[in-house]
């Protein structure tokens, strides 16, 4: 078996991998424009509209939309955080409707006021201000009403819990992220049934012991609701990994949101079919998508907007897991890689949805890689149960763990 210089090949090429849907080329820029608005020009019904400036670039079906409350002090202050979150790690074929906490009364300690825990001088409840703002935002853009997430994290996750199960709520999927969890914040028990949870909880939260969210999992599932739950480490707040599994909690509910085809009191509310995600092909010996091998770093920008990170000579579009490596002499593309060689990087390895031309991507077994491509010219073992596959006439590598493929690179002919 032929010998090849593994450790130095990885350390040049080393990703954490991933793609784009297709198209993002379009969707991803740097800026994200955001504009104070007020549902149903009720001063108390502050919020802030975050998009990516693609108001004539609207999807076959309408924008999805994120409503996010969020946690801390639930306050205008948070703009900055929530745009690089948008920029970052949602898909810009989403708005997102900010919403502003009210201070109905100088001594309130509850952020985001219920139906059931309320404060003095409060005029209406947050599960009130939730589908005020998604009627708002409806006045102003085509909507999926497939589409309509919240993201609540903190002392929000109460209030995002008890909107999710109101009668005939427009909601169709709920991303709850560092949150306490108590049985009565889901109502009536039936309510739960087809509603869609994705929660993302520290497994050393000492301020929202991860027991809590575990009660909910277990709660939802047991009664017909749809529910994921991922954990990270670092203790409350954003730590680790958690900003970036917002990517794959998004994805996740895209997949397996509620439905809301039965809606019929409303032709205009009426859900519109799935609109059928695509994903970015990887063409051996030519590029991916829309983007060539030898095409310059300018032109590749243009297409797949800002990298979130630039290292040396290498573009990283981390919230995608996509990496392009290029030339240090014209900084044209000479290698395209994803997936990942690290254990500690799975999340990167889930992100990756694109697959090439013969259909090989992320989870394919070693058998697939063969028959699409023939044998390959060298095997070489990396660690147990771990195998890097050489096909010089492509150039191309793939590598195997435990008979799936979790990387693939792909140089300049």
């Amino acid at each position: 078996m032929k010998k090849r210089p593994i450790l130095i090949w990885l350390s040049i090429f080393l990703v954490a991998g991933g793609c784009f849907a297709n198209r993002i080329s379009r969707l991803q820029i740097t800026e994200t424009n955001s504009k104070e608005c007020f549902a149903g020009d009720d001063k108390n019904k502050k919020y802030f509209l975050i998009n990516a400036g693609n108001d004539t670039d609207v999807p076959g079906y309408g924008f999805g939309l994120v409503v996010v409350l969020p946690g801390e002090t639930g306050g205008a202050d948070l703009l900055d955080f929530v745009k690089e979150l948008y920029k970052d790690s949602l898909d810009k074929k989403f708005i997102v409707a900010q919403l502003v906490a009210v201070r109905w009364d100088r001594k309130q300690r509850i952020i985001w006021p219920t139906e059931t825990n309320k404060v003095e001088g409060q005029l209406f409840s947050t599960e009130e201000f939730i589908e005020a703002v998604i009627e708002d935002v409806r006045d102003k853009y085509k909507i999926n009403n497939q589409r309509i997430f919240t993201l609540c994290w903190d002392c929000a996750g109460q209030a995002g819990y008890m909107a999710s199960v109101r009668k005939d709520t427009p909601i169709t999927g709920n991303l709850i992220v560092m949150s306490d969890f108590q049985i009565d914040w889901l109502g009536d028990i039936k309510n739960i049934n087809g509603k869609a949870y994705y929660i993302l909880h520290s497994v050393a939260d000492d301020i929202c012991p991860v027991e809590m969210p575990q009660l909910a999992y277990k709660l939802i599932a047991d009664n017909g609701g749809i529910v994921n739950m991922e954990t990270y480490k670092g203790g409350h707040g954003w730590q680790g990994n958690s900003l970036k599994t917002i990517k794959l909690g998004m994805r996740w509910l895209r997949k397996n949101h509620t439905s809301v085809k039965s809606i019929q009191s409303d032709p205009v509310k009426q859900a519109e079919p799935e609109e059928v995600e695509k994903v970015l092909q990887i063409v051996p010996l030519s590029g991916i998508g829309d983007i060539r091998f030898r095409m310059n770093k300018s032109k590749i920008i243009s297409e797949f907007g800002q990298p979130q990170r630039v290292k040396d000579n290498k573009l990283f579009y981390l919230s995608h897991g996509l990496q392009l490596s290029l030339s240090p002499k014209d900084k044209s593309l000479m290698a395209i890689a994803c997936g990942s060689t690290n254990e500690a990087d799975k999340d990167m390895i889930r992100l990756c949805d694109c697959k090439t031309s013969k259909g090989i991507g992320m989870g394919s077994s070693r058998e697939d890689v063969i028959k699409a491509y023939g044998k390959s010219g060298s095997e070489v073992p990396i660690q147990e149960n771990v195998t890097m596959m050489f096909y010089d006439n492509i150039k191309a590598q793939f590598v195997v763990t435990d008979n799936k493929v979790t990387y693939m690179i792909f140089k300049k002919p």
